[in-house]
Formats: C-alpha cells, sequence, structure tokens
C-alpha cells in the first residue's frame, strides 16, 4: 500500500468519524425533545432545584424580588408538573390495556 492509499484511506475515516458524531449530536437533541421521561425529570429537577433554594434562602440582599419571582414561578410549574404526570400515567396504563387487547 502506497503513502497516498494510507492517507486517502486515513482522511475517508475521519470524515466518517465527523459524520458519525454529527449524527450522534442529532439523535441526542431529537431525544430531548421527544423524550417524555427525559423533559419530565428534566422539569422536576427545577423544581426541585428552586424549591430548595427557596427554602434554604440562597438569594442577594441586593435583589429581594428574586425570591418573590421564583415562588411565583414554582407556583405555576408545580401544577401544570403535576398535570403532565397524571396524564403521562393515564396514557401509560391506555397503551399497556391497548397491547393487551392485541395479545
Amino acid at each position: 500500500m502506497s503513502k497516498n492509499n494510507v492517507q486517502d484511506e486515513i482522511a475517508l475515516l475521519r470524515n466518517k468519524i465527523e459524520q458519525l458524531e454529527k449524527q450522534k449530536l442529532l439523535d441526542e437533541l431529537k431525544y430531548k425533545d421527544t423524550n417524555i421521561t427525559y423533559n419530565m425529570q428534566q422539569l422536576d429537577n427545577f423544581i426541585q432545584m428552586t424549591k430548595n433554594k427557596i427554602s434554604e434562602n440562597k438569594y442577594s440582599k441586593s435583589i429581594p424580588l428574586a425570591r418573590w419571582n421564583d415562588e411565583r414561578i414554582i407556583s405555576y410549574i408545580t401544577p401544570i408538573y403535576t398535570l403532565l404526570k397524571i396524564t403521562n400515567e393515564r396514557l401509560d396504563k391506555i397503551e399497556m390495556s391497548l397491547k393487551k387487547q392485541d395479545n
């Protein structure tokens, strides 16, 4: 095998690796956009993190409205999260019953 052939082969392999890395990134982004479990977990993490921040009073005294704003956000997001969670559980039950009917 000549030196040029080896270099061409290396270039092809590098190109293939780059394409695979791009595809992996796209797949991960698609997963994050469409996966219910992932998105519910992200929302739950945000709620818990903000509630901890409120309970531990981790706010700067120079920004007095920050705590009030976080409390307000949590008061809106928590019921939405609960509704989504209940809806997802109901959908899971419906999917399971449909699968049982198909078998």
